[in-house]
């Protein structure tokens, strides 16, 4: 009669097999979690662009906070950008009874908000108002903007461009998609994304 030889069983081996399992999952984890998906980078020049996870939205990360974007570089190298000085403080405004359409007049709001939230990450105030009495509310115009306190003007117009005089800059499209581009345009200029 033959006799059964069983290797014995390190019990120290059946703890770490399991445990080794179980890490190498829980790592993986995290290094999806933590890492952008490199699809969904787009470089342009020395600056690096993630797609958000909605992929709407392109990021850019400078100086240690995310500037957003609904078009890279590339998509906007046509909109004309006239250079100003930057100011401490702007005045970011609209016409609110302008004869817009209302998908326009949204646009024009979502591109004051960006331009508000991006300008703020660069420690520049912003003041949203009007470029008409609206609501007891006195118009702010070019004609208000100084050296100190410059007026950033969103409107509709024949041409999609980025126009500086006098200490206010004009951001103007032919709807209200071409504002949001002219708005992404003057961003990068200020961010130094040429």
């Amino acid at each position: 009669m033959r006799t059964k030889i069983h290797p014995k069983k390190s019990k120290t081996a059946a703890i770490i097999i399991p445990l080794f399992i179980v890490s190498v999952m829980v790592l993986s984890v995290f290094s999806i979690i933590g890492e952008k998906d490199s699809s969904r980078k787009v470089r342009y020049k020395e600056h690096l662009f993630f797609l958000s996870s909605d992929e709407q939205i392109w990021e850019l990360e400078q100086d240690g906070k995310t500037y957003e974007f609904h078009y890279l570089p590339t998509e906007i190298s046509t909109v004309p950008l006239i250079k100003s000085p930057v100011k401490r403080t702007y005045y970011l405004v609209a016409d609110p009874s302008a004869n817009y359409s209302q998908d326009d007049l949204s646009l024009i709001g979502l591109a004051r908000f960006e331009m508000q939230e991006n300008l703020g990450k660069k420690e520049i105030t912003t003041i949203l108002g009007f470029s008409r009495e609206y609501n007891s509310i006195p118009p702010v115009t070019c004609a208000n903007a100084t050296t100190q306190v410059g007026v950033i003007q969103f409107q509709l117009g024949n041409k999609t461009r980025v126009i500086s005089e006098a200490n206010c800059i004009l951001i103007e499209g032919h709807d209200g998609l071409e504002v949001i581009k002219a708005k992404d345009t003057l961003m990068y200029s200020l961010l130094g994304v040429e």
